[in-house]
C-alpha cells in the first residue's frame, strides 16, 4: 500500500499567508493604475471635445451647449442640429457621447458663459481673466481623481491652500473655487476663451 502524500495544514496557512500579503501589497497598485488610466483617457476626451467646441462656434457664431443628462431639445447641440434653424450647423462635432469615465452615472456638460460667473485663472497670475469661456462641468469625482485631473491639466496639485490651490486656480478648479469636501467633487474644465 502507497503512503498518501500531501499538504499538511500549517504549509496550506504559510501558502495563503504568502498569497494574502502579495495581495495586499498589489492592490493599492492596481486601483493606482486604473485611475491614472481613467485620467488620461478623459485627458484625451477632453481634447476632442475641446476641438468639438472650436468647430461648433466657427460654424455657427454661436456657444454650443452639450448635456449627457439632460432630456431636452437643446441638449445636445455638438452632435445633433437640435435647434433648428442653426445657421451654418456642419456637425455631427461629436461623434458619440464621451462618457464620465469616473463615475459613468455622473453628469458630465459643456457651458459656455462669461468668467465672471465662474472666475477662471487662465494665466495663473493669481488673478481671474474677464472673458467669455466654454467649460466642461464634471460631477462625481472623488477628491483623488479631482487631484490627478487638475495636476494632469494644470501640474498644481500639491498646492493645498491659499490663492493658487489647485481646487481654486488655472484651467481645472471646483466650482467657486471652494475646497472640496466628501467624495462627490464637481471640477470645471477650462476648453476655450471666445
Amino acid at each position: 500500500m502507497k503512503k498518501q502524500t500531501g499538504f499538511t495544514l500549517i504549509e496550506m496557512l504559510g501558502v495563503l499567508a504568502v498569497i494574502a500579503i502579495l495581495a495586499s501589497v498589489a492592490t493599492p497598485k492596481i486601483f493606482e493604475a486604473i485611475r491614472d488610466a481613467k485620467v488620461a483617457s478623459f485627458v484625451e476626451d477632453i481634447s476632442t471635445i475641446r476641438t468639438a467646441v472650436l468647430s461648433y462656434y466657427k460654424d455657427t457664431g454661436a456657444f454650443p451647449y452639450h448635456d449627457v443628462k439632460s432630456k431636452n431639445s437643446n441638449a445636445h447641440n455638438l452632435m445633433k442640429n437640435t435647434k433648428r434653424g442653426v445657421a451654418g450647423w456642419r456637425g455631427p462635432y461629436l461623434e458619440k457621447d464621451i462618457q464620465n469615465p469616473f463615475n459613468p452615472a455622473a453628469g458630465r456638460r459643456v457651458i459656455s458663459t462669461n468668467n465672471s460667473q465662474y472666475q477662471f485663472d487662465l494665466d495663473g497670475d493669481g488673478k481671474k481673466d474677464s472673458t467669455t469661456v466654454s467649460l466642461l462641468e464634471v460631477q462625481g469625482l472623488s477628491i483623488e481623481e479631482a487631484k490627478q485631473l487638475s495636476d494632469a491639466l494644470d501640474t498644481d496639485a500639491s498646492v493645498e491652500s491659499g490663492k493658487q490651490a489647485w481646487y481654486r486656480s488655472g484651467r481645472v478648479k471646483t466650482i467657486a473655487g471652494k475646497k472640496p469636501r466628501g467624495n462627490n467633487v464637481s471640477m470645471l474644465v477650462y476648453l476655450h476663451k471666445f
